[in-house]
């Protein structure tokens, strides 16, 4: 009688694993099941199915504005240099850089080439809540002083400069890093004229820690003056809030931002939002003024990482149009800009 009923249940589940069990196998893939109701087919999605649509809808929007701006290729006045530089104190440590140099028949090629040495020069003290922060007592007497033209140079001299920092580094403090440390810097091209340069600078560490950390922005230059290109060159002064009102303007509408800060500004009434740009502090207290760069048609302010949202949110670039911040430019903006006819 036991063996009967060992026999029954056996039956039983053979009986199900026939009827049912390709059913069960394709639920177990991940496949779709399908059943005929009313004589139309009904599909019905698997699990892994559904979460990959929810890992779809909960993707933030990449930075379409900041993206746009890398060019595949240096542009035709610019050679692209490239090289990665590596070292071994006990662990690997990489340097990388990616810089499009003016050529020599570029109008004030010499002047440009001398604004990006000291890019690489500030590069070494990066930091990233504040974007560059040099030593107070900079040793200028360390920059770079060989041939302005010399590519592979300028990227082996300031490749051995990171090295030597992050040696001394180590003897000094008795530091053991756990994994090799870096620093990319690329500087890309993405615009030059008469008057200005722009370039799409990442600049990129990890000095130990969690995580890295980076700067992201449009770097521009104005090679008649010798000069970079910055919000006190741009705007007159007392005109902050007017120009970061039109910022955070930009910022309503940029799809990005309003993925990471929509439960905030859900919260927030309309004067509120409007002046959430014009109000934001530093992590000194201190008002927080963009980084600026200059775009074909207008300026582009960027944001580095956790200064207006968490560190996954990366940061933001706002682009506003020349025409909209021509009240607030200077004498000197509006000549680069090239703003009613200047």
């Amino acid at each position: 009688m036991k063996n009967t009923r060992w026999m029954v249940v056996v039956w039983a589940i053979m009986l199900c694993l026939g009827v049912f069990g390709e059913d069960i196998l394709k639920w177990w893939r991940g496949e779709y099941l399908t059943r005929v109701v009313d004589g139309d087919v009904d599909s019905i999605a698997a699990v892994e199915d559904t979460m990959a649509e929810e890992e779809v809808v909960q993707t933030p929007p990449d930075d379409s504005l900041f993206n746009s701006l890398v060019p595949h290729e240096a542009p035709t006045l610019f050679q692209r240099f490239e090289s990665t530089y590596k070292a071994d104190f006990g662990r690997d440590f990489e340097y990388e850089v990616c810089v499009d140099f003016p050529r020599r028949e570029v109008e004030h090629s010499a002047g440009i080439r001398r604004w990006l040495v000291e890019k690489f020069e500030e590069a070494l003290f990066l930091h990233g809540e504040t974007g560059y922060v040099a030593p107070k007592k900079m040793n200028r007497k360390r920059f770079y002083r060989g041939g302005i033209y010399a590519d592979d140079k300028i990227g082996l001299f300031y490749s051995k400069r990171f090295f030597d920092l992050i040696r001394d580094d180590e003897i000094e403090n008795d530091i053991d890093y756990p994994y090799g440390l870096y620093q990319h810097f690329h500087m890309k091209a993405i615009l030059a004229t008469e008057r200005f340069v722009s370039y799409r600078g990442w600049i990129e560490n990890y000095y130990g820690g969690a995580h890295g950390t980076y700067v992201a922005r449009v770097y521009s230059f104005d090679p008649v003056h010798h000069v970079e290109v910055d919000w006190n060159y741009l705007f007159k002064h007392g005109s902050r809030d007017s120009v970061l009102a039109l910022v955070s303007d930009a910022a309503m509408t940029n799809p990005r931002f309003l993925y990471w800060e929509k439960g905030r500004f859900e919260r927030m009434d309309d004067a509120e939002k409007h002046l959430f740009l014009v109000h934001a502090r530093d992590y000194h207290g201190k008002p927080m003024t963009p980084q600026v760069g200059l775009c074909k048609d207008g300026v582009i302010f960027s944001y580095q990482v956790e200064l207006l949202s968490c560190y996954a949110a990366g940061s933001f670039h706002f682009k506003v149009t020349k025409e909209k911040l021509a009240p607030y430019l200077t004498e000197r903006g509006k000549w680069c800009l090239d703003v009613d006819g200047s």
